[in-house]
């Protein structure tokens, strides 16, 4: 089954069983954090499996005037590497361009998630410039822009 995402604009809309299962993967308090900007928007992607949707991924957006950035995304470990990260993205750039009048949008990934890296670059993300140290010592970030 394919998955499907919607938007959460804050947590009144969230649905309390969603913040539950989001709360566990993200940690106690971060996603609460996330929520209570302003500026924040929460995607999830769902799945629908044995009659029931849970939710298999989440991207945080940060929307300031007309930029974004997508501060957090994961697809959990068991639906990696079948499409649903690319969908989330898709989604998300689509969402963004159309009902936000976004014009730029950035993310940044360690160098060495190369998968991710591929995954960027195929949908329109280029390398604007590395953050030395940002992932602990001697890990570097990229920053990308789409």
């Amino acid at each position: 089954n394919e998955g499907e995402w919607e938007d959460v604009d804050n947590a009144h809309k969230f649905n309390f069983r969603d913040f539950i299962t989001l709360e566990h993967f993200v940690g106690h308090g971060e996603l609460k954090k996330l929520l209570n900007r302003e500026c924040s928007k929460i995607f999830v992607i769902k799945k629908r499996e044995n009659n029931k949707e849970i939710i298999i991924g989440y991207a945080v957006v940060w929307i300031t005037c007309d930029e974004a950035e997508i501060h957090w995304i994961e697809i959990f470990q068991e639906y990696r590497g079948k499409g649903f990260g690319r969908k989330l993205l898709q989604d998300i750039l689509e969402f963004l361009k159309e009902n936000e009048n976004i014009r730029k949008i950035f993310l940044e990934v360690d160098e060495e998630n190369k998968k991710a890296l591929s995954l960027y670059r195929s949908l329109g993300f280029t390398p604007l410039y590395v953050r030395q140290n940002y992932y602990g010592e001697g890990k570097r970030a990229i920053v990308m822009v789409y």
